[in-house]
């Protein structure tokens, strides 16, 4: 298991037209265990109030998931062409959401790689956004290593 420098960018684009961009930077665990890319990290925007949230992805050759254990749960799949459902749990309550998977991208080379998705968000029914979300690694312990 290798340890990288997650950075994360996340663009919704809502029904106006108006994009609202969250990038984070991050430490996280990667490893590759037959053929399946394992990416693990601290999710920092969604840890509050000394509970944590871990984002665990996992990249196939033709889906991606993602599962949110702590703070935060979910697990949500996201395949090209398909619409798919979860519940987004929080300590305040839960939403329904489903997901529209427009593009999805994974690229890993030997110290690097990315992961490109755009999707179609609704939340308990009703279309909130468009989104776009971009991860990309690097090998090394420390930022801007």
């Amino acid at each position: 298991m290798d340890n990288v420098v997650v950075k994360i960018i996340g663009v919704q684009k809502d029904i106006y037209g108006e994009e609202t961009c969250i990038e984070t930077t991050v430490l996280g665990r990667y490893y590759l265990k037959n053929g399946v890319h394992y990416l693990t990290y601290i999710d920092e925007p969604l840890s509050r109030e000394g509970f944590q949230t871990t984002t665990l992805l996992k990249v196939y050759s033709d889906h991606i998931i993602l599962a949110r254990t702590g703070n935060v749960e979910q697990r949500q799949v996201f395949r090209l062409g398909d619409r798919t459902s979860s519940t987004y749990a929080t300590p305040y309550g839960n939403m329904e959401l489903s997901i529209l998977t427009r593009q999805i991208k994974a690229d890993f080379r030997v110290a690097s790689g990315a992961i490109d998705i755009a999707y179609d968000l609704e939340v308990d029914g009703q279309w909130q956004s468009e989104n776009v979300l971009s991860i990309t690694i690097q090998e090394g312990q420390n930022f801007g290593h």
